[in-house]
């Protein structure tokens, strides 16, 4: 559906920010519980150092590499109709920090 950049786009001390949704396959995939409970601790992460950051957790019906590591996730930075690639670029940053801090 239409969602509008308003729910794709967050401020983070003044910069405007892609939203970042993370998406784990359950299709085929031994390792879906595995795979939400990490998607889990990275959204936890993300709400705790960039509120806003984080458009949440979907589970898709669908094949996502998932079945190939159990701390296995999609992440979907943004959309291409709302965001431009400074957002993403931002957002991408922000999340590469959320990764170091997780696994610090």
């Amino acid at each position: 559906s239409d969602v509008g950049k308003d729910f794709t786009t967050v401020q983070i001390d003044g910069r405007s920010v892609a939203r970042i949704l993370l998406v784990v396959g359950d299709q085929n995939n031994p390792y879906a519980q595995q795979n939400v409970e990490f998607a889990e601790l990275l959204k936890a992460k993300m709400d705790a150092l960039y509120p806003g950051l984080s458009r949440g957790i979907r589970i898709q019906r669908a094949d996502y590499n998932g079945r190939l590591h159990p701390n296995a996730v999609q992440v979907f930075i943004g959309d291409y109709r709302y965001n431009t690639v400074e957002e993403a670029n931002e957002a991408a940053r922000l999340f590469a920090h959320v990764v170091a801090e997780l696994f610090r």
